[in-house]
């Protein structure tokens, strides 16, 4: 995935991506838990990346990772399901 992929799927501009690559702001805790749901990342490689920012794995982490796939999931199905909950296909 490119660069400009994934700070377009984080729904963070360019310059803030810049900023965050180039180290001068310390991104939001969201923001490192978005990118890391966006790259598919598993808990240790999650770890590593916020660790990389001064942040920590917690239990809500886990929380945060189901509600970001379910909202990603549900903007891949709403154009499939001619926006019909996904409850009701599953």
């Amino acid at each position: 995935m490119s660069e400009v992929d994934l700070y377009k799927k984080a729904g963070i501009s360019k310059q803030a991506y810049s900023k965050i690559r180039s180290e001068k702001v310390n991104p939001k805790r969201e923001t490192i838990m978005t990118f890391a749901v966006i790259l598919n990342l598993g808990a240790k490689d999650t770890e590593v990346l916020l660790s990389s920012a001064g942040y920590s794995l917690r239990l809500e982490d886990s929380v945060f990772v189901i509600k970001k796939a379910l909202s990603f999931l549900r903007k891949v199905l709403n154009p499939i399901t001619k926006n019909e909950p996904v409850t009701k296909i599953v």
